[in-house]
């Protein structure tokens, strides 16, 4: 089986102990999978492998994948977008999110 071309957008929470969330980070990314599921996971994975942990001052901050937007096939990648957007809503340090029920929209 040929490996298909794969877009995904994330979202990132970034988190400050004490105050929630500070702000949403996006990136987009493209890879090659076998299928959906494997991209999937491949993207869940990729994400994962971008989170960060660090202090500041004396508050802890933290970027925790929040979801997987869009997920979609393509026939060719060849950019990689990055984007921070201000925090639409409270969310307290202590939530967890949970990327792995994402419902990714198709991107095209």
């Amino acid at each position: 089986m040929t490996k298909r071309w794969y877009y995904a957008r994330m979202r990132w929470a970034v988190m400050e102990e004490g105050e929630g969330l500070r702000e949403w980070e996006e990136a987009a990314i493209c890879f090659k999978a076998d299928n959906d599921i494997e991209a999937f996971e491949r993207a869940l994975q990729l994400g994962r492998e971008n989170e960060q942990s660090h202090e500041e001052g004396r508050v802890w901050v933290d970027k925790r994948l929040a979801e997987i937007v869009e997920l979609d096939v393509l026939s060719d990648c060849r950019q990689f977008e990055f984007v921070s957007k201000p925090a639409d809503r409270h969310i307290a340090f202590e939530h967890l999110f949970e990327p792995k029920k994402s419902e990714p929209q198709a991107a095209f």
